[in-house]
């Protein structure tokens, strides 16, 4: 069974070098519904575009690194210090080199899951 992440707010974590995910305290849709104790691990990031047709294509590094930076909320980086923003960057250096990024394009019907396999 295949649980798929919403796109409401979640937690990322980073266990035994593993990209990690839970649902976060106010949010976190999952499908189906999940503990927001449990952690589950993440195989891909997929960035979504509606398309006339499936394809997945991969992003490199350094897009990877932009798309996550930009997606983390409620980082004022004017307001951290030094060693904060360098947690902060050394935590998406180890998850774009432990995660593959993509480009999902997808069409108006289920039939995108057929790339996902």
């Amino acid at each position: 069974k295949r649980i798929v992440l919403g796109d409401d707010m979640n937690a990322l974590h980073i266990t035994n070098n593993n990209t990690m995910i839970s649902p976060g305290g106010i949010g976190g849709l999952f499908s189906p519904q999940v503990s927001i104790q449990k952690k589950f691990p993440i195989k891909a990031f997929y960035w979504l575009y509606q398309d006339s047709q499936n394809k997945i294509v991969p992003i490199n590094k350094t897009q990877a690194a932009n798309y996550l930076l930009t997606s983390l909320p409620h980082l004022h980086w004017e307001d951290l210090t030094k060693t904060e923003e360098n947690n902060y960057l050394n935590f998406v250096e180890k998850i774009i080199n432990t995660t593959p990024f993509y480009k999902l394009y997808f069409t108006k019907d289920d039939s995108f899951w057929k790339v996902l396999n």
